[in-house]
Parts: C-alpha cells; sequence; structure tokens
C-alpha cells in the first residue's frame, strides 16, 4: 500500500493504529505526510496553515519543472545518473513525466531484480508466514530453496533480452558467498539452455547482488571475484545495521540514514568497490532524499535509484551543490556522533545555499 501510495504522489502516514478509521466516514482531516501526523476535525487556523503549505508546494513543483530536461551535473562538472525504481507501470508513466532516464529503455541498461518476497514484499497467492519475517525466508533464500521459480524468472529475463544486450541481474538479499555461487552455476545452465532452445547466442548478462545484509560489508572482496556489480539497498541494509523494524511506530525514530554508522559502512563500502573496480549504485529513501543525496554523491556513488516523485528534487540538488561543497560536507559530518547533528547541518547548509525548499522542515507545522 505505501509502496502504490509514493508511486502515486499521495500523503500517506502509517502506524496510527489508535485512529478509529471505521468512524471517520465524510469527517474532514489532515494528513501530514511530513511530520506523520493526522489532524482529525482540524481548527480553521490549522486548516489555514496547511492550505499555505499546499500552495507552496505546488509553488516548488512548479519550479522544480525547469529541471525536467536538465542533467544532474554539480556545479564543478561532476555528473550523477539519476534512475528511477520501476516496480509498478504508475512509477514507468511519473518517471517520464519527470523527466526521468528510464533504464528500461532499449539503450540504457536493465537492472533486474530476481524474486525479491518477504518481510514487507508480500505475494498474495504466496503466503509466508513467520514470526521475525525480516530476518526469515527472504530474496535469495527463497529463490535458492525453490530453484524451479528462479529458473522460470531468469529465463524469461534472457528471453526478453534477446538482441538487446542490457540486461543486467540483480540478487537481492545475499548474506554469504555460496549463495552466490549457486545463483551463478544455475543463471550459467539458464543461459546454456536458452541459446539452445532459440537457436541464438547472445552475451551473457552481468551480475551483481544487492548489499543489504551487513555481513555482505566484510566480504566484498569475495564478493568481487564472482559479481560485476554491487547495489546498495539503503532501507533494509540501514534496517539491519541499526536493529531497528523501520515499520514499527514504537522504534521507527531510530531508523535514519543519518546515523554516523551508516554514513561511516557506506564511505567504506564505497571504497572498498573502488579498489576493485566493481561498479556501485544505491537505492531506497535515502537515495531519495536530496540532503543524503549530496553526502551519497560525496562518498563516490554516481548513480542514485529513487522514486520518481524524488527524482528533479535530487537533480535540483545536485546541480547546486559543488562536489567540492559535497565533500566538505561529508567530512563535517562523518565526524558527528548524533543522526539529528547531521540532519541539521545539512539543512543549514541548503537553506543558506538557495536550496531551502528542499527541506521538509520547512513545512513542519507546530501545534
Amino acid at each position: 500500500m505505501v509502496i502504490v501510495a509514493r508511486a502515486l504522489g499521495i500523503p500517506t502516514v502509517v502506524g496510527v493504529t489508535e485512529l478509529p478509521v471505521n468512524t471517520l466516514d465524510d469527517v474532514e482531516m489532515i494528513v501530514d505526510a511530513y511530520q506523520g501526523r493526522v489532524f482529525v476535525n482540524p481548527p480553521r487556523r490549522l486548516r489555514t496553515r496547511y492550505k499555505e503549505i499546499q500552495k507552496e508546494k505546488e509553488q516548488i513543483a512548479k519550479d522544480l519543472k525547469q529541471y525536467k530536461t536538465k542533467d544532474a551535473i554539480t556545479p564543478d562538472g561532476v555528473a550523477v545518473k539519476l534512475y528511477v525504481n520501476t516496480g509498478l507501470m504508475i512509477d514507468v508513466v511519473r518517471g517520464v513525466q519527470r523527466g526521468a532516464k528510464l533504464s528500461h529503455f532499449a539503450n540504457k541498461p536493465v537492472v533486474m531484480r530476481t524474486l525479491d518476497i518477504g518481510a514487507d514484499k508480500d505475494l498474495p497467492y504466496f503466503q509466508i508466514e513467520e514470526e521475525n519475517s525480516a530476518l526469515g525466508w527472504r530474496g535469495i533464500r527463497f529463490t535458492l530453496d525453490h530453484p524451479e521459480i528462479f529458473s522460470s524468472q531468469i529465463r524469461a529475463m534472457l528471453k526478453a533480452s534477446i538482441g538487446l544486450n542490457n540486461l543486467h541481474i540483480l540478487l537481492p538479499m545475499v548474506t554469504s558467498v555460496s549463495e552466490v555461487e549457486e545463483a551463478l552455476y544455475l543463471l550459467e545452465r539458464d543461459w546454456i539452455a536458452v541459446q539452445e532452445e532459440e537457436q541464438v547466442n547472445f552475451a551473457k548478462p552481468k551480475i551483481g547482488i544487492m548489499v543489504e545484509v551487513p555481513s555482505v560489508l566484510l566480504q566484498i572482496g569475495e564478493f568481487a571475484e564472482l559479481v560485476d556489480f554491487f547495489s546498495v539497498g539503503s532501507n533494509d541494509l540501514i534496517q539491519y545495521l541499526l536493529a531497528v523494524d523501520r515499520n514499527n511506530p514504537r522504534v521507527s525514530s531510530v531508523y535514519s540514514h543519518f546515523h554516523p554508522s551508516v554514513l561511516r559502512a557506506l564511505t567504506r563500502l564505497v571504497q572498498e568497490c573502488h579498489k576493485y573496480e566493481k561498479p556501485i549504485s544505491i537505492c531506497g529513501e535515502m537515495a531519495g532524499d536530496p540532503l543524503s543525496a549530496i553526502l551519497l554523491m560525496a562518498m563516490g556513488f554516481n548513480t542514485l535509484s529513487m522514486s520518481s516523485s524524488n527524482i528533479l528534487r535530487v537533480r535540483k540538488a545536485i546541480c547546486h551543490v559543488s562536489m567540492t561543497d559535497a565533500q566538505k560536507l561529508l567530512e563535517e559530518v562523518i565526524a558527528m556522533n548524533n543522526p539529528l547533528m547531521v540532519k541539521s547541518w545539512m539543512e543549514y547548509y541548503f537553506k543558506h545555499h538557495g536550496l531551502a525548499d528542499m527541506v521538509k522542515s520547512n513545512r513542519l507545522v507546530n501545534i
């Protein structure tokens, strides 16, 4: 539900467990997705303030349209590739509307993830009951236990890529080298089989892994011997680094992509990938936040993938912040010991460098 709402650009608040939803028909409400608040029967003063915020947001959206045709290049000439996540067809449509360089086009690299179910990714026709689904049977763990499903998906990907030669396959939720070795064996088998079935020869697709499980951070060298590229799944990696369920309202405040441990882990990861000359990209909410996108750029990530609704905001930020400034900011914040300090410092910089409209705290309402 949240994924669909984000794709449609609908403000959404989750975890409001005490709200009597069944009794709220025809009741006026304000849904504030910036602060995670829902106001039932708001007073006139509050309605007036939120109407002002709505007008401000509409003006910001209008101003951002000029970035639809611009490339994400810093003032000192550093280019950053911005891709849009396309899990739903509406993602594709909204991505095109926002000038995204969609990676599904024939002359662009297509990065397809193998079946990634479990935790907050459910299949209605394949229910998995687990006490702790975030640490359970998901991603590559599931598909290696069901090689028939894995092979069916791989063969479909390979057949669809014939004549295009732009397919990259991404393995999710990898924990160990042995998982990758087993997946590569199945991929090799299916690649040979599809060529025989279709009576055509084509290059083997590049294979990468998602960096979501902290154990991968400590074995980049071993994985680099097996795969062609790495892609960080920031939402899950941060959740596991901080041992916090981001969907649990009781502890969701602990979850922050500005946490010093997160910033330091990602910085070291990029250094390791560069050492082994492997491309590294990142997706998730961290990539789609202009404040953290600048820090990711400074670390050395030159490819960011995000929701279509964030493309223009991130592009504007990159076009206004030089790599020199970004690296200086990273050097300053990575020495801090508190995520709130990091975020506040980034907001201060944005507000004083013509990017105040990119700062969400500008639209917070004090009650």
